[in-house]
């Protein structure tokens, strides 16, 4: 039995439901509909040329086609007011000999979710998850905008906490150390929950701080008060959390000096620019007894979760191999713009801290500065870290013993430094582990722009933001494939920064704690190293050292220009 129902309180919209159901290879099915009063419906058993009203699942070969063994039930629903109050849900049932038992599905008030399907077939008894999802039917905008939804949902909810009391006991008091285009994103996060108030900004950039400003009175936030230097936020004593959302060369010192003050710490990935500067973090934060999370949210999606435990458990056989990948058309050329001075406003000396003295470039400063070494690490630690985390969660803590890296500049023309293209291959002890990027290009494996896939020896898993699929490798018959459709990806941050919150009330590790965090960044900052000493690594995780380039393992840790030393 499958079921899809809208159940938004606006009675004149039209909804499209629609809900994947994965059955073995020659399942016989039926499909069929049945209309319970004054709500419209139609089913649709897709694809046609594989299935019309009943028929037979049959291997096929054309994946454009959806050939493997799923019916894609879909639902359009012209509301009328009040209908969605009425009777029953309309309901399609799907059935076939070898199934006894039933499947249901339904939309939930959020319009995404999930559920437990069971199906007791030959084989015995086997429990799927499987997605269901439900989209506002809008010709203009079928897919909401990342910017829409943080106008939308985070911002409602921001505002939403923001009218919820809290007690004084309960609050957490926030110092945000950066207040460039990440902050947004992560105070909103924060300030979805009652709890969260912000007393202190700090930045370099008065204009950046004016922004903050801004923004928060606009969600009816009390003013903080503001610096330029983020060692006077550390040294308050009215900050409990340190919000660390500073390009990259700076998350290492404000997260140090903020442990040794005895704050707690939310520092944006990756953790460093240097695996020595990562271990330092982590040891402070051992050291100090504090409760650090690193910023790569999507530890805390329910999705990828689900897809983790699915790995883990050996759901899909042996993995031998693992894939990340991100094909990302929306990077530009950026140009090369000359030297100049910097703008008004801008402490420069300061923006720059530990890293090399060098004069003004528009293209080094602000979101730019990724793409030059002194500061990060490129999409190898941009992206990489995002992806290279959830292949680490699912497959364990082990650490490559070798790494090699290939790529250069080969399609933007402009002065930045880090390469539009790379490929670096990582040999762990049970598994290999390849990752890739391109800019200006966004068709990647299976026809994603980003995604880790895992390479079973039963099926295939591959995982994104909007969901994860279980492929059935051909000879397989048994398999059951699946398919999951994931939340928002702004309410999965949201969920990050709870999960914080909660364990800095309990003291326990969080899900992102800086162990974690090291291990991650630093298996990022391996591919680099490896790229840029044109050499295969030998890597010993004991002593956290290349053991066969010494100029390799002189850029372990980054020098730091004086006055400012590590730790």
């Amino acid at each position: 039995m499958l079921g899809c129902r809208s159940n938004d309180p606006d009675g004149s919209s039209e909804y499209d439901c629609w809900v994947y159901l994965f059955m073995p290879w020659g399942t016989a099915v039926s499909a069929h509909t049945t209309d319970n009063s004054s709500p419209v419906w139609a089913a649709e058993v897709n694809p046609p040329p594989l299935i019309a009203e009943s028929g037979v699942f049959s291997p096929g070969v054309n994946r454009q086609t959806a050939s493997r063994s799923f019916i894609r039930l879909r639902f359009r629903q012209r509301r009328l007011a009040g209908a969605c109050d009425s009777g029953l849900p309309p309901t399609t049932t799907a059935s076939h000999p070898e199934v006894a038992a039933g499947m249901s599905i339904g939309c939930s008030r959020a319009r995404a979710g999930s559920t437990q399907a069971t199906s007791n077939d030959r084989r015995g008894l086997q429990t799927a998850t499987i997605g269901a999802a439900c989209a506002r039917y809008d010709r203009t905008a079928m897919n909401p905008t990342r910017r829409a939804f943080l106008q939308s949902s985070t911002t409602a909810s921001v505002l939403a906490a923001g009218a919820q009391a809290s007690a004084a006991s309960d609050r957490v008091r926030i110092g945000l150390i950066g207040c460039g285009g990440i902050s947004t994103a992560d105070t909103n996060a924060f300030l979805a929950h009652p709890e969260c108030e912000i007393v202190a900004i700090c930045d370099v950039d008065d204009a950046k701080v004016g922004q903050t400003l801004a923004r928060l009175e606009k969600l009816g936030r009390k003013r903080p008060d503001t610096a330029k230097d983020y060692r006077r936020i550390v040294e308050r004593k009215d900050v409990d959390l340190c919000l660390v959302c500073t390009p990259d060369h700076w998350h290492a010192l404000p997260t140090i000096a903020a442990c040794q003050a005895g704050k707690d710490v939310y520092v944006e990935k990756p953790l460093a620019t240097s695996i020595g500067e990562s271990r330092r973090m982590r040891d402070t934060a051992r050291r100090h007894g504090r409760i650090c999370q690193m910023g790569t949210h999507w530890r805390s999606g329910e999705h990828y979760r689900e897809a983790v435990e699915m790995v883990r458990a050996g759901k899909i056989g042996k993995v031998r191999q693992v894939r990340c990948w991100a094909y990302l058309d929306w990077v530009r050329d950026i140009g090369n713009p000359p030297d100049g001075q910097p703008p008004s406003g801008v402490d420069y000396d300061m923006w720059l801290g530990p890293a090399p003295a060098r004069p003004f470039n528009p293209n080094r400063f602000h979101f730019n500065f990724r793409w030059f070494w002194d500061y990060a690490g490129g999409l190898m630690t941009d992206w990489g870290v995002h992806l290279i985390n959830i292949a680490l969660w699912a497959m364990g803590p082990e650490w490559p013993k070798s790494i090699i890296s290939s790529g250069g500049k080969y399609a933007l023309q402009d002065n930045s430094e880090t390469p539009d293209t790379q490929i670096t291959v990582y040999d762990f002890p049970s598994y290999t582990l390849i990752w890739e990027h391109q800019v200006q290009c966004g068709l990647g494996p299976d026809r994603r722009e980003h995604g880790v896939m895992f390479t079973g020896a039963d099926a295939t898993l591959i995982l994104d933001t909007g969901g994860w699929e279980i492929i059935a490798e051909p000879k397989k018959r048994g398999m059951v494939e699946m398919k999951r459709v994931a939340r928002t990806d702004e309410t999965v941050r949201a969920n990050h920064a709870r999960n914080l919150l909660d364990c800095m009330k309990s003291r326990q590790a969080p899900v992102e704690n800086l162990d974690i965090g090291h291990h991650v960044s630093s298996v990022a900052s391996l591919g680099n190293l490896a790229l840029r000493s044109r050499s295969r690594l030998e890597w010993d995780a004991a002593s956290e050292r290349v053991t066969n380039n010494d100029a390799a393992n002189a850029l372990v840790t980054r020098p730091y220009r004086a006055p400012w030393k590590l730790g």
